[in-house]
């Protein structure tokens, strides 16, 4: 029987392209097995890193109830400084020298309720006061500092009219009148509790505020 040649050519080219169509066939499917792989990789990584995050969003949460359970502890079991509201006609001073000094409410160099600044006619070197009350506990002050400048803690004298006032005071500077200025006090309670509290403080001004614990 005689071959048709175009049936060779025919039968040749299936033959051919058969394999190359299940190269392909084979190709694809392994492109898509390798894409669902990276996709499930990729899900993967994203559930991860979310649980990474919560992890993260947990600890900041544990570290600030931490942090504020401390600063509770740190306000409640300590004195707390603020400014005097009272309006008064002198203040006593416990002198160096074991003697009592005095000073109008009215003078330029205290600042109280009725003097919010140092005037700017008073020199520098002056001592400037700061009349305030402690609305905490009673304590022992071991040191007090303040940026830039030496700074004391003094309690009124005791006299017939005095008030009992509390104040800090420190040497007036033209040059820092205004500027913000951080003071360090540390103390320990009666309960024998020790701490150091920082507050803010503007030079020349009423002003004074408790910053950590806040």
């Amino acid at each position: 029987m005689a071959i048709d040649p175009g049936e060779t050519i025919i039968t040749l080219f299936v033959g051919a392209i058969v394999p190359t169509v299940f190269w392909l066939l084979d190709r694809k499917k392994a492109a898509n097995q390798e894409s669902k792989s990276e996709e499930r990789e990729r899900a993967a990584e994203k559930r991860a890193l979310a649980a990474e995050e919560r992890e993260r969003k947990a600890e900041e949460r544990a570290l600030s109830a931490e942090k504020e359970i401390r600063d509770i502890s740190r306000r409640g079991n300590a004195p707390r400084f603020s400014l005097s509201n009272a309006r008064f006609n002198s203040l006593y001073l416990n002198t160096p020298d074991g003697g009592v000094g005095f000073l109008s409410g009215g003078s330029p160099v205290v600042l109280s309720a009725m003097n919010l600044k140092v005037s700017d006619n008073v020199p520098a070197g002056e001592v400037i006061y700061l009349i305030v009350e402690n609305r905490g506990e009673v304590a022992t002050l071991r040191s007090i500092s303040c940026e830039g400048m030496t700074i004391g803690f003094g309690q009124e004298a005791q006299m017939n009219d005095s008030h009992g006032f509390q104040y800090f005071y420190y040497t007036y500077d033209p040059a820092l009148a205004g500027h913000a200025q951080k003071l360090s006090i540390s103390f320990e309670t009666r309960g024998g509790h020790q701490d150091t509290h920082i507050y803010e403080t503007v030079h020349g001004r009423r002003e004074l505020q408790r910053v950590d614990p806040p």
